[in-house]
């Protein structure tokens, strides 16, 4: 379970193209820390990078291009929570072939395809974790102010 995943789901369904940057710097940081510390090489980290933080762009302009508008504008009519995992999915599949590509330029061997179940399955469950308690926590918050305020 990967909730970084609905950490960058969430941040791109509010903010769209204003959080690339700071999704590709944050996911560069932690790609390189973590997978990659002492090689040297950032060439995976940039790909890796690359390519999850662009992940979610590719999938909501395709979907616009055939007509559906997955993340509508969450101010007139918020989306439902399951278009939202159906785009984590499809986003955490463009992700994990972005991490075996990434892979393979770090090890210099494939990493077998096999491993793409598993990190799409790791991408969509953290973003259904991460959504279940940010819904969790608005409904707290809301039920906390509705105690303070007295008529």
């Amino acid at each position: 379970m990967f909730l970084p995943a609905g950490v960058k789901l969430l941040s791109y369904y509010l903010c769209r193209e204003k959080s690339l940057v700071s999704l590709f710097i944050g996911i560069f940081v932690a790609h390189a820390w973590l997978y990659q510390s002492g090689t040297g090489a950032i060439e995976g980290a940039l790909i890796g990078a690359a390519v999850s933080a662009l992940s979610l762009p590719i999938i909501y302009h395709a979907a616009r291009s055939l007509g559906l508008d997955v993340f509508r504008d969450y101010r007139i009519q918020p989306a439902h929570w399951l278009h939202l995992l159906i785009v984590a999915l499809m986003a955490a599949l463009i992700n994990g072939v972005g991490l075996i590509a990434s892979w393979w330029i770090i090890d210099g061997q494939p990493m077998q395809l096999s491993a793409l179940p598993n990190f799409a399955l790791g991408d969509t469950l953290g973003a259904f974790v991460f959504l279940l308690l940010a819904m969790f926590a608005f409904r707290w918050t809301r039920a906390i102010k509705r105690l303070r305020i007295k008529p």
